[in-house]
């Protein structure tokens, strides 16, 4: 199963989170701004470490960072 972290209003977010739904993947979606600080503050560190600076974040069990064409 995948964390997916993402954000209101974000289109490239909407289309993830169709396109894991559609190819039957499972995933848990949040969304950034919803989530305490501390862990905002987790994967805001996670995504940089990892050279990732855009949402969404497709998060596997390992705490890799993936892309869309990853994953699918």
């Amino acid at each position: 199963m995948y964390l997916l972290i993402g954000k209101n209003n974000c289109s490239a977010c909407t289309m993830v989170k169709t396109v894991l739904k559609n190819k039957g993947i499972e995933f848990e979606y949040k969304t950034l701004e919803d989530l305490p600080q501390e862990e905002q503050d987790k994967y805001i560190n996670l995504a940089q470490e990892q050279s990732r600076v855009s949402l969404p974040l497709i998060i596997n069990d390992d705490n890799k960072i993936l892309t869309l064409q990853e994953v699918i």
